[in-house]
């Protein structure tokens, strides 16, 4: 699924990957949420017909995600364990729509718009041995997973993630690789045609992403972590920006909510 319609490839745009992972039998669940800065050209429409016309710009974007994580074993593979992970995320827009007769405004109304289905993806991440610093544990793993695709066909990833742990921040650092899945509404392929499935038009992208997990004072219901998070998408982020800039927050509860 496409994180918004103008973006030409299926990806998510939070990570909250801090480099350590989760003891066998702990859960997490993530609810994050954030914006992105958009080209300029990006949102706007026009139409006019003899009588009326209208003109709307979508004026903010939105991303929007859920997320649980299953701690799975303290060893295997690479010596500092498994977990398992869904994330979910979704995009919306506010859009501004301003009705003209003439060069006078009518009226004007905000809209939010959903355009496509969120994103899925599911992934495994592996621990390697954390490295003992002298005022801070430095963990890190490497992760491989599945994105579902727009009926098409699907997306894949694999990354690394890095973490210094002090006693109650730690800051982190992620890279991950993708081949997205096909995107049918940019490649023009109609429902129900000879080529539907057998079209393909995967592409290559990266995403880097950087941030700070905060851990606070355990207390029922409020999160464990708060982490704010940004990240860089690149090189076809959108139809008309090469290169993507997000900006968001998670909050993460330790054996589930």
């Amino acid at each position: 699924m496409c994180l918004l319609v103008i973006i030409n490839c299926n990806f998510t745009s939070q990570s909250y990957n801090h480099g350590k992972l989760l003891n066998p039998g702990d859960a997490m669940a993530t609810i994050g949420a954030g914006g992105y800065f958009r080209h300029k050209d990006e949102g706007l429409h026009y139409y006019q017909d003899p009588y009326e016309k209208a003109d709307s710009s979508a004026k903010h974007w939105w991303s929007l995600c859920i997320g649980y994580r299953l701690g799975v074993h303290d060893k295997v593979p690479f010596g500092n364990g498994i977990e398992f992970g869904f994330q979910v995320e979704g995009a919306m827009r506010v859009s501004t729509y301003r009705y003209l007769s003439g060069d006078y405004v009518i009226f004007e109304s905000r809209e939010l718009e959903f355009d496509m289905p969120p994103a899925l993806e599911f992934d495994v991440r592996m621990g390697f041995n954390s490295i003992t610093l002298k005022k801070s544990i430095y963990h890190h793993n490497c992760s491989i997973g599945w994105i579902v695709g727009y009926w098409v066909d699907n997306g894949w990833f694999a990354g690394y993630a890095g973490g210094w742990e002090f006693k109650k921040i730690m800051p982190y650092g992620n890279i991950r690789f993708l081949l997205t899945a096909t995107d049918a509404i940019e490649s023009d392929i109609s429902v129900g045609s000879d080529n539907f499935f057998t079209t393909h038009d995967q592409r290559l992208n990266v995403r880097l992403a950087g941030g700070m997990a905060w851990r606070i004072k355990k207390m029922p219901i409020l999160p464990d972590y708060i982490s704010p998070e940004v990240s860089f998408i690149f090189p076809e982020f959108s139809y008309k920006s090469e290169i993507g800039f997000t900006y968001h927050i998670g909050f993460r509860w330790t054996n589930g909510l």
